[in-house]
């Protein structure tokens, strides 16, 4: 067990990204507009095609249908 512990200090200790650079990043990521919160891919505008929204323009992941994060225009 204290094995496993000095381990992990060890590698925690050796990360250049501290826990506020974390969050900072966590941040700009799910207010970005232009990057996916989920997988970090673009976003590219499409238009709905059918539904109550179609004619509509919102942005989606470009990996759909692997990640099918979408946000309104």
């Amino acid at each position: 067990m204290d094995q496993i512990v000095k381990t992990l200090e060890h590698h925690d200790s050796e990360s250049e990204l501290t826990k506020r650079d974390h969050i900072r990043s966590l941040r700009q990521r799910h207010q970005s507009k232009i990057i996916c919160p989920k997988c970090g891919s673009e976003l590219v505008e499409r238009t709905a095609k059918k539904g109550p929204r179609a004619g509509q323009t919102f942005l989606s992941c470009e990996n759909f249908p692997r990640c099918r994060f979408t946000r309104n225009a």
